[in-house]
């Protein structure tokens, strides 16, 4: 995915950092720490550049993803397309899910716009501009759908197995400290330095 992924170990390194800063600062808000983490990574992969959204844009875009994989097989119409031939009068589900589709193109749009290869000619080389700007002949529109569509699938599912790894390290803190164990026996108990993935003795944590 460009450039960023040539790099992809030091960029989730730099990320799990401010993850980490975050846990500390507000641990209440741990689930959309987690998001954030993510959609990060996701951006610099795909633009180049760090992210720097509010959370309620994070809140957007996770919401597109999660009313998107909702909405899969809830409508009768996707078991009987036929439907669609009726009179828009008669086409009672229509507006609700227009409404749906309007709020997912928004967000999606607003992302693209201001993504640096969109925005700025001269930004360094990243997967949007090398591959998607250049080479892509799909048009703006599927290109932002194509893009953010990378984007959203590809930070919410890592965060829900973040999320589902927190909440089974809750539910079983006996494994987890097992674990935590076989980490401060490589890293120090308290010590200052953090297990990096380009940890040398994988086989010093089987667990």
């Amino acid at each position: 995915m460009g450039s960023g992924s040539r790099d992809v170990g030091h960029i989730i390194e730099a990320a799990s950092a401010g993850l980490l800063q975050a846990y500390l600062d507000e641990p209440e808000a741990w689930y959309a720490h987690n998001f954030r983490y993510l959609a990060a990574v996701m951006h610099r992969l795909l633009t180049n550049t760090p992210l720097d959204k509010s959370r309620a844009e994070l809140e957007a875009l996770q919401r597109v993803t999660s009313t998107f994989v909702g909405a899969i097989n809830t409508s009768f119409v996707e078991f009987f397309p036929a439907l669609e031939r009726l009179p828009r009068v008669l086409q009672l589900w229509r507006s609700s899910w227009e409404k749906v589709g309007t709020f997912h193109h928004d967000v999606f749009k607003a992302w693209w716009a201001t993504m640096a290869p969109v925005t700025d000619p001269g930004a360094g080389s990243s997967f949007v501009r090398d591959v998607i700007l250049s080479r892509y002949s799909g048009g703006d529109e599927r290109a932002a759908y194509l893009t953010m569509m990378s984007m959203s699938a590809g930070a919410d599912n890592p965060r829900m197995t973040m999320n589902a790894w927190v909440m089974a390290c809750l539910v079983h803190p006996a494994a987890m400290q097992r674990a935590r164990d076989e980490i401060e026996r490589v890293c120090g108990t308290d010590a200052d330095r953090l297990p990096t993935l380009y940890l040398p003795r994988w086989n010093r944590v089987p667990y």
